[in-house]
């Protein structure tokens, strides 16, 4: 069973974020979500801190119901990604040194782990991972996983996370491909149209708390 990697600042966690939850989700045997609570934001634009904190403590048990293994990073997300996987490289027998205890435990690494995916966009994907692949850096993080296939970097925008639900692909798309940074401009008006690019596996009750939580 390969493991799924998303990580990154989620602030907010958006229907975007969420099409890659829910591909890994169907694609792989464990899913990890990666955060941070580093405010991000320009002046008005910033989410503060307090609030991605209430945030993810009323997201968590809702995503760990769906399956998904969720981490507050203990660095950064990039980091820890690369650490996970390390660990998923030992469990292959890919590595000389042991394998890191400490990071398989925090993240409840399953020991059957065949291989690991990582998600995000383009250019997330590319400036923290895939600038490695051909350069002596990727043996050195990777070993032979991504030349074995032991190692995938994903960055399908997921529009059949949506299209699968009877939408249509505008709707798809739009909801695929939000940015992070329209959604805080939304909230930083307290127009509550930002709703609909929450995640969609909350109720409308639950996008309501969420917004509040958000917007203040």
């Amino acid at each position: 069973m390969k493991v799924g990697i998303i990580a990154g600042g989620f602030k907010p966690l958006t229907s975007g974020h969420f099409s890659k939850i829910r591909m890994s989700l169907d694609s792989n045997g464990q899913t990890i979500l990666i955060y941070s609570t580093k405010p991000r934001g320009d002046g008005a634009d910033t989410i503060p801190e307090a609030s991605l904190i209430r945030m993810w403590s009323f997201l968590t048990p809702r995503l760990e119901s769906l399956g998904v293994t969720v981490r507050k990073a203990r660095t950064t997300p990039v980091k820890d990604s690369f650490a996970v996987v390390g660990v998923v490289r030992c469990i292959l027998g890919l590595a000389t040194q042991p394998i890191d205890k400490t990071t398989a435990s925090y993240f409840a690494i399953n020991p059957a782990a065949s291989g690991a995916v990582l998600y995000g966009s383009p250019d997330d994907i590319h400036s923290s991972f895939g600038r490695l692949i051909g350069t002596p850096q990727e043996r050195l993080y990777f070993g032979s996983m991504y030349r074995d296939k032991k190692l995938e970097l994903c960055t399908d925008p997921g529009f059949s996370t949506y299209v699968s639900h009877g939408m249509s692909d505008t709707d798809s798309r739009s909801l695929a491909e939000v940015r992070g940074t329209d959604v805080r401009k939304l909230l930083s008006v307290h127009d509550n149209s930002a709703e609909e690019f929450f995640p969609p596996f909350l109720n409308e009750l639950e996008r309501h708390q969420l917004f509040s939580i958000l917007a203040g």
